[in-house]
């Protein structure tokens, strides 16, 4: 089935506020003090695409973003990380997405921000040939807590306000 003229709007959409999102985060990693943690912005324009619009969707989106945003700014290793961390979290969505209202938009905010530290130091593992990186896991656990309280937050509040946009 060909995917509407609106669908594909609002997955450019999407895409586009991911990307502003993720370059905003990419401009406020030197302010944070610790390498490999992000605020998970974007994360809440792919997890929107997921529940509103379609699990297709939200992995296009995703990868899309990933892609253009180590194209534009990265390095073949931030690609890489973006690229671990992007895909273990959309697994753990969709993962969590089977077991319905058991889980919350905030327990699925925060076991994607989980899984996406976890890519990176799997990504870190692989690329730097050492398992000492996953010394730094727990720390990228524990800030996954809040940081995913904080996204997912924002998920309900956009979710309940563009419901009706993001109709397909």
């Amino acid at each position: 089935m060909r995917p509407s003229v609106k669908r594909l709007t609002l997955d450019a959409m999407l895409l586009a506020a991911a990307l502003l999102l993720s370059y905003i985060e990419h401009l406020l990693v030197p302010y944070l003090f610790l390498p490999g943690v992000h605020l998970g912005l974007s994360n809440v324009g792919i997890m929107l695409a997921f529940f509103c619009i379609g699990r297709l969707d939200a992995l296009l989106i995703s990868l899309l973003r990933v892609l253009l945003m180590a194209t534009l700014f990265g390095s073949l290793s931030s690609f890489l990380f973006s690229l671990f961390g992007a895909v273990l979290s959309y697994l753990v969505i969709l993962f969590l997405s089977f077991l319905g209202a058991c889980v919350s938009r905030i327990g699925v905010s925060v076991a994607s921000a989980a899984l996406h530290g976890t890519g990176q130091i799997l990504a870190a593992a692989i690329l730097y040939g050492t398992l000492g990186v996953f010394g730094y896991l727990p720390l990228l656990l524990v800030l996954s807590l809040p940081l995913g309280i904080a996204t997912g937050s924002l998920l309900i509040l956009l979710e309940a306000r563009t419901k009706q946009l993001l109709r397909v």
